[in-house]
């Protein structure tokens, strides 16, 4: 081969190599991570270089980690377990759980802890948000020397470390017998040590169901625990409680303390210091009456970005996800898996001095707040409370707590005026069904007034006066209006639900009771004249009776109209409807009234029990308010009883209403209806007296159809 065709050949496979090299590179993704700045982030980004299938840059940013992780403008993000809420409520964290069905991801092998504070969302849904990423949870690292010269051996409850902690302090060996990370303008550093300290007395912060936070925060156990809290920063130096975990740690390591609660994932740095290396000893943060601690560390999200590049993130976050990642993850590079297989691996064990109590004190971590109203939790949680803690307010530990229960309740009454999500799950479900049922009963009214137009010249409905019973009906739709009101509304409406009830109530039985008035009179009164009760009578006394409704109704609202009250229990929360103090005198006005009219009915149909057939409706009326009286007997002790409890009054009310309305038109209105397609107009015989004591007042019929 001639030298210029080598040369030509050479160059050639040479650019043919480098341009497959470039445009390897070229088409590579690149899938941007947001952490915070720490070793375990830069241990992460060198992990992530040997990604083959997309080129990953870890971003470690303290200052703007928050803002990276919701800004949509990473792939990926490494965020905090109580961003959880807000990631997922605006659609900033992509749902992982059909994809970890998808790739069959054993979660079991993961502490639960793990997984409901990095990826479940809301709690105990099942439904994923991200996976576990690096796990923490605080230990005690104290002085060996300085423990080794009280010859203490270990600390086996919270009372026993303020215990030492006071005989190294009025020792004057040194500094600062106990130090924490306490500042309270420092993201979340006051609130996981007081936390923990609650958890162990037996204390909560809130009712993750039922969104409760005064009456729980603010407990006998929990102000016990701020108490000790406060006690144990005595015996540090002055002014030590404003320190954050940065500070902390320093000092410890300068030796200027004898011991110190802080996150596993500060420790690494500590590793290399000759000074922290020499003198520090690591075990558990202990516990009091119970033992739990706070849960640290962060999962791995995938963010709904505007980069689109979903599928790769997920290709990538499988692969961080994979055993031998994971192990790479703990062994080369010394971090802290989430996975139990691998922490309770004796290499893992073994990695680091402190890994042994770590694998024994995660087991033990908790979580609080994952809600989107997190930071303004953490504000209140904290200001108060590190307030007390550096003598500023004069406040008691209890005075403090009952404040920072009352302000976080606000919050969480504001955010979610309709009850937690959790709760209104039941209630929404039931709502949705009595809905159905309503609008099912509505549609069946409108047909039986299709029948009365339909069959409106038939002795048997001209006979009911079917003025009166089309009233009734819209009685009937006014009660049922009711479940709507409910159900659309939410108790959004509490004056609006009594007035629907009271006047369709009225309406309701009051042309029924009106129609028998003029049974009675007519039949009963002791005369062979001839004479008529006319319907505009008749819609006098529906009026009058409607009137006297109304009036109250007007009282009711003006005076001290219904309004929403919140109540909450350890197993519910709802709004309850409450006119304060009047409202039982309203009530019972509202109640008796309607009794009133009830017994009113009861008379007229005994008294009219005799008359024709063809007019006589004192049986069905009689069943008819044995119906209502039935259900009052039992709805309304079990609507008092359960008024606090949103799902189950729903039932009841939506129930009740179903059968007054329903049972009561079924009553009256469709045994005529029946008749009046089952028998030929002129066949009315039957209908008829044919004694001749009853035929004497025959006569009259023509006074009672109209």
């Amino acid at each position: 081969m001639k030298l210029h065709n080598f040369l030509y050949l050479y160059f050639f496979l040479l650019i043919s190599f480098f341009g497959s090299v470039l445009t390897t590179n070229s088409t590579k993704t690149t899938l941007l991570v947001a952490w915070h700045e720490w070793e375990p982030c830069t241990n992460f980004h060198q992990l992530a270089l040997e990604y083959k299938d997309a080129k990953v840059i870890v971003i470690c940013d303290t200052d703007n980690w928050y803002n990276n992780t919701m800004s949509k403008d990473f792939d990926l993000a490494v965020a905090d377990s109580q961003w959880l809420g807000q990631g997922v409520k605006y659609e900033v964290f992509y749902e992982l759980t059909q994809w970890i069905k998808d790739e069959k991801l054993d979660l079991e092998d993961y502490y639960e802890s793990a997984i409901s504070g990095y990826s479940e969302y809301p709690e105990g849904s099942k439904r994923y948000y991200g996976l576990p990423h690096f796990a923490d949870v605080m230990l005690l690292v104290y002085r060996k020397d300085i423990f080794a010269s009280f010859n203490i051996q270990d600390v086996y409850n919270l009372t026993d470390m303020r215990d030492k902690a006071k005989l190294i302090h009025e020792a004057n060996v040194i500094e600062s017998a106990f130090e924490a990370g306490l500042c309270g303008e420092c993201y979340d550093n006051l609130a996981t040590y007081f936390n923990q300290f609650a958890w162990s007395f037996g204390g909560e912060l809130w009712d993750h169901v039922t969104y409760k936070i005064d009456g729980i925060l603010n407990s006998q156990e929990n102000i016990d625990a701020l108490e000790m809290l406060k006690e144990m920063t005595n015996y540090g130096t002055p002014g030590a409680v404003n320190n954050n975990v940065f500070e902390a740690l320093d000092r410890f390591c300068n030796g200027k303390s004898a011991m110190l609660p802080i996150w596993s994932g500060f420790l690494f740095q500590t590793l290399n210091s000759s000074n922290c290396a020499q003198n520090m000893s690591y075990t558990i943060v202990p516990g009091e009456k119970y033992h739990r601690l706070s849960l640290g560390g962060q999962g791995l999200h995938v963010i709904r970005s505007s980069r689109n590049n979903i599928q790769e993130s997920l290709k990538f976050l499988k692969w961080m996800q994979s055993k031998e990642i994971q192990r790479r993850w703990v062994l080369d590079f010394g971090l802290f898996s989430a996975r139990k297989s691998i922490m309770a691996s004796g290499s893992f064990l073994q990695k680091n001095p402190f890994n042994p109590m770590f694998s024994v004190s995660y087991p033990l971590a908790n979580d609080f707040w994952r809600i989107p109203e997190y930071y303004m939790l953490l504000s209140v949680h904290q200001k108060q409370m590190w307030d007390y803690l550096r003598n500023i307010t004069n406040l008691s530990a209890k005075e403090v707590l009952d404040n920072i229960a009352a302000e976080e309740q606000r919050i969480l009454d504001a955010a979610y005026p309709l009850g937690p999500p959790e709760l209104r799950k039941a209630s929404e479900a039931a709502s949705y069904v009595f809905i159905v049922l309503t609008i099912l009963s509505m549609i069946g009214m409108a047909a039986i007034i299709a029948m009365l137009i339909v069959k409106k010249n038939h002795i048997q409905i001209k006979a009911s006066s079917p003025l009166f019973s089309l009233i009734s009906i819209f009685g009937a739709l006014l009660l049922l209006s009711v479940n709507l009101i409910r159900g659309f509304t939410a108790d959004d409406n509490c004056m609006l639900e009594v007035w629907f009830f009271g006047v369709g109530f009225i309406l309701l039985f009051s042309p029924i009771f009106a129609k028998i008035y003029r049974i009675h009179k007519i039949f009963n009164t002791m005369t062979l004249e001839k004479f008529s009760v006319s319907n505009l009578e008749l819609l006098q006394i529906v009026t009058i009776t409607l009137g006297l409704e109304i009036i109250l109704l007007i009282v009711w609202s003006i005076v001290r109209p219904l309004t929403k009250e919140r109540r909450v229990t350890l197993t519910d929360f709802t709004y309850i409807c409450s006119s304060g103090t009047l409202s039982p005198a309203f009530w019972s006005i509202f109640i008796i009234y309607k009794a009133v009219v009830i017994c009113s009915g009861v008379y007229l149909s005994i008294a009219t029990r005799k008359v024709y057939k063809l007019y006589n409706e004192s049986l069905n009326t009689v069943l008819a308010i044995y119906n209502t009286f039935f259900v009052a007997v039992i709805a309304v002790p079990l609507l008092a009883l359960n008024a606090e409890n949103k799902t189950a009054f729903l039932i009841i009310e939506g129930t009740s209403i179903l059968i007054l309305s329903n049972v009561t038109i079924a009553l009256l209105i469709m045994p005529r209806i029946k008749s009046a397609f089952s028998e030929p107009d002129s066949n009315m015989n039957s209908f008829y007296p044919t004694d001749k004591a009853t035929l004497d007042s025959s006569s009259k019929n023509n006074n009672i159809i109209s």
